[in-house]
């Protein structure tokens, strides 16, 4: 049995598989780590600075509760809008890219702007589906986000049943 559908895929969906992606890999979590110690950084010499010991103290913890507070609160939205800018620069605009995905007894390939990439079931780490979509996180570090609103109205119950069925006898092989 094969599955096969070829769509437009958005930008805001590549952004998105590129997000998901860096939340896996760390990288996110590493930037936003290195901007904390540098803004914690920048509250210590904020606390040497005033004659007054305590008052260096005070005002170095309330700049760092604010300074952290807002990196946490925008950290994702400026992941993406980074993300989006750099596949818009590689890619040359941000206009929907012709996509495939097809799945087959061997795994699943997804092909776009030339480029195929071929996963084999024992790749399959995780499965997740949500209203939207069928997310696969691959390994060593891949993720393939199936939007749902390219399949028919009773294919994505067909496509998550293919696609579990085959990793979990692959993934039921290995444990012990």
């Amino acid at each position: 049995m094969v599955f096969k559908q070829s769509y437009e895929a958005t930008i805001e969906e590549a952004v998105q598989t590129s997000f998901r992606l860096a939340e896996i890999d760390g990288s996110i979590r590493k930037r936003v780590s290195i901007r904390i110690a540098l803004i914690a950084a920048l509250s210590l010499t904020s606390c040497m600075l005033p004659s007054h010991i305590l008052a260096g103290i005070v005002m170095g913890s309330v700049l760092a509760i604010v300074l952290v507070g807002l990196l946490l609160s925008s950290h994702k939205q400026d992941a993406r809008k980074r993300l989006r800018r750099e596949l818009v620069k590689q890619l040359g605009t941000d206009q929907p890219i012709i996509s495939e995905f097809e799945l087959n007894e061997e795994g699943i390939a997804f092909r776009q702007r030339g480029i195929e990439a071929r996963f084999n079931w024992e790749s399959v780490r995780e499965i997740t589906e949500s209203p939207d979509s069928i997310e696969l996180i691959m390994h060593p570090a891949a993720v393939l986000i199936v939007p749902k609103r390219i399949l028919g109205k009773d294919e994505p119950a067909e496509w998550l049943d293919f696609i579990c069925r085959h990793s979990t006898r692959v993934m039921g092989e290995r444990r012990p």
